[in-house]
């Protein structure tokens, strides 16, 4: 089984909260001159961050995408759609901290990423991530098998195509990156 690193996921879990990054600077924008945040410098560095961040992610991508070994023929029994799973991540996780008092809001969005990101980074949750989204991503889960005689298991996959192409496919050219989680090599099966 294999597993990503501690910073991978942590990079996953930070770059699905950059629509929440992005909301508070434009609530926290205040003028066309320095610091243009009410909130001066800790703007500016969540603003930095989120410039950041997506380089991080796009670097672990193409990680993946370039390796040489570990691809693996995977046999495509059904096939789910899971992109609404994006949205669901964006209105559960997202836009409540939205609705914290002011003088609150900071403890308090601190305390929840905490919480909320450990339970991310333990869980199979890593592959829902609007920024994959933005990315051209799509989730999809799959019963799958390398051979007939192998019990069928459940698995999520991070593919540009969509459900429906592999789902006609049959089958995927996959690397797996993390328990259930498998990134689909481009190319071959586009």
């Amino acid at each position: 089984m294999k597993r990503l690193t501690i910073f991978s996921k942590l990079i996953l879990f930070l770059t699905s909260y950059t629509p929440l990054g992005i909301i508070c600077l434009i609530i926290d924008y205040k003028e066309l001159h320095f610091p243009y945040f009410n909130h001066g410098w800790s703007a500016l560095i969540l603003l930095i961050t989120i410039i950041f961040l997506p380089f991080f992610l796009f670097l672990l991508i193409k990680h993946f995408r370039v390796r040489a070994s570990g691809w693996e023929k995977l046999k495509v029994i059904t096939a789910k759609n899971m992109d609404g799973e994006i949205l669901a991540y964006i209105f559960t996780y997202v836009l409540p901290f939205l609705g914290f008092p002011e003088e609150r809001r900071l403890i308090v969005v601190l305390f929840l990423l905490l919480i909320i990101g450990i339970l991310y980074i333990r869980s199979d949750m890593i592959g829902i991530n609007p920024l994959l989204a933005v990315f051209g991503y799509h989730v999809i889960k799959v019963e799958w098998t390398k051979d007939e005689w192998q019990k069928p298991k459940e698995a999520m996959l991070l593919s540009k195509q969509d459900y429906f192409d592999i789902k006609q496919k049959h089958t995927v050219d996959a690397i797996q990156i993390n328990n259930e989680l498998f990134f689909v090599k481009e190319g071959e099966n586009d």
